[in-house]
């Protein structure tokens, strides 16, 4: 009598998802609950009253950091929205789903991506701490030694800025590249 050929294993399932998925679990109830506290703050913050103090002092506020308080209920919201995502995908990745897979890979591109535009965030607040300098102290030796520390603060600030953004978006990119693996891609539904 001819042996029967064995059945087919179910794929075997390697020690890089689950507790990426388990970390990601906790990172994501916690970004779902800051981002809800953030969307109930700028809900009840008066920006236009904060904005209009600056403008009445003659300290002008950054265009990038108005566009940011004129939108901050709305960027709030994207946030509740992307932590929420990340809260579904790596629920999936836990319990092995494909779709979560993508998500996961999808958000991960899209954080990188977002790591670089807060760069420009960034210049803008720099370039708004630099203008608060009063005008009546303009070409004072303290105005000056402001400045010359100012030009110092940028470059740190924009070099560890850039750093951290490539430094992420290199972890996400050997996350993603280990999550489209064939043994992981085996591992999904």
């Amino acid at each position: 009598m001819a042996a029967l050929p064995p059945l087919p294993s179910a794929p075997r399932r390697g020690g890089f998802v689950t507790p990426l998925a388990k970390i990601s679990l906790v990172m994501a109830a916690a970004c779902v609950l800051y981002s809800l506290l953030q969307l109930a703050v700028a809900a009840a913050l008066p920006f236009d009253a904060i904005t209009e103090a600056f403008d009445n002092i003659g300290m002008p506020i950054p265009a990038q950091i108005t566009w940011v308080f004129d939108h901050l209920v709305a960027l709030s919201l994207v946030g509740v929205l992307f932590s929420l995502l990340l809260l579904a995908s790596a629920w999936a990745l836990l319990r092995r789903r494909e779709w979560g897979r993508w998500l996961f890979i999808v958000l991960l591109a899209v954080a990188a991506l977002g790591n670089f535009a807060s760069l420009y965030f960034l210049d803008g607040m720099l370039d708004g701490m630099q203008a608060m300098l009063p005008a009546q102290l303009a070409g004072t030796p303290e105005a000056m030694q402001f400045e010359a520390q100012m030009r110092v603060n940028r470059v740190i600030g924009m070099a560890s800025g850039a750093a951290t953004a490539l430094a992420f978006a290199a972890l996400h990119a050997w996350v993603i590249l280990k999550l489209c693996s064939p043994a992981i891609r085996a591992e999904f539904r």
